[in-house]
């Protein structure tokens, strides 16, 4: 493993640990259609802090196994489950990214259109959603992982990743996790040697790529913290920055306020990232530890 990379491994208490609700909330939300194809609507769901900013910017591609949503309504969007909470204590603007699924006749390249149509209507509107785009990242959990992963390395100026338990790697067998089947790959058009390859992130590390944050359980039977083991070390050969925590005992799905401990430390984990990447300095840590207990 290269020295780049830094594996850092959390031990956590067995004893039932529960976060606080998310207290503070963001200034404002704005929901609204980014386009319409097929007669789906792609939507953005954008958290802003109550300053006058402009803020850095996080877009964040939600899981689900590229399932749910009907044939008429894709799942919607979704922002990073603290984004209520991390809006102002950091003054980071949040960005919840819409985008095609099985059920909406999606694929893998079409939901890597629209997930990069979301960028660019975001960059369009950069000022009525108080975004500074010479800073923003891009962050995925489980499904949205391998969209969010490509479409960071393929913007140049993107600072950030943050990647919770992902799937980085079709290709090479022996990673682990049963995620996703061989019929979710025939559905979404994963299907040739080509296919893989191409949706495959860890054949597309760009030259100084972005600081990267990734997030597993070493329990996760659903995609395999070996995934994001070798996404490490394709990224520490290429030079780049990346700090892994692999959580011991925790499977996959666990990031959400119910989450508890796992979910508090991977959160400040997160905001750190944000702190140092972002170059925040204002940013408050202290209500942050105080609403998830740490």
């Amino acid at each position: 493993m290269s020295l780049n990379v830094r594996i850092v491994i959390v031990g956590l208490c067995s004893l039932c640990w529960m976060v606080l609700p998310m207290q503070v909330k963001a200034f404002s939300t704005v929901r609204e259609t980014v386009k319409t194809v097929d007669s789906i609507n792609i939507d953005i769901e954008v958290m802003m802090p109550e300053k006058s900013g402009p803020f850095p910017v996080l877009f964040f591609v939600h899981g689900g196994g590229w399932d749910h949503g009907t044939s008429k309504t894709t799942p919607g969007p979704q922002n990073l489950s603290p984004a209520p909470m991390l809006c102002d204590a950091l003054g980071v603007v949040f960005i919840g990214v819409d985008y095609r699924c099985k059920n909406q006749n999606g694929d893998f390249g079409k939901a890597l259109v629209d997930v990069m149509d979301v960028y660019k209507y975001a960059r369009k509107n950069a000022k009525r959603f108080k975004c500074d785009f010479t800073n923003f990242g891009f962050a995925g959990a489980s499904a949205g992982t391998p969209l969010s992963a490509i479409t960071a390395q393929s913007l140049p100026d993107c600072k950030l990743y943050i990647g919770i338990y992902g799937k980085y790697d079709f290709v090479t067998p022996g990673l682990g996790g049963y995620w996703p089947s061989t019929e979710t790959h025939t559905k979404y058009k994963i299907i040739t040697s080509a296919d893989k390859f191409k949706s495959s992130v860890v054949n597309q590390i760009r030259s100084n790529p972005p600081a990267t944050l990734l997030i597993h359980g070493d329990a996760d039977v659903t995609t395999g913290y070996q995934q994001s083991l070798a996404f490490a070390d394709s990224i520490g050969k290429k030079g780049g920055f990346v700090r892994t925590l692999i959580l011991p005992g925790i499977k996959h799905g666990f990031y959400n306020p119910k989450g508890g401990k796992a979910f508090a430390e991977s959160t400040m984990e997160i905001a750190e990232h944000l702190i140092r990447f972002f170059c925040i300095q204002d940013a408050d840590k202290t209500s942050i530890s105080s609403i998830l207990k740490i």
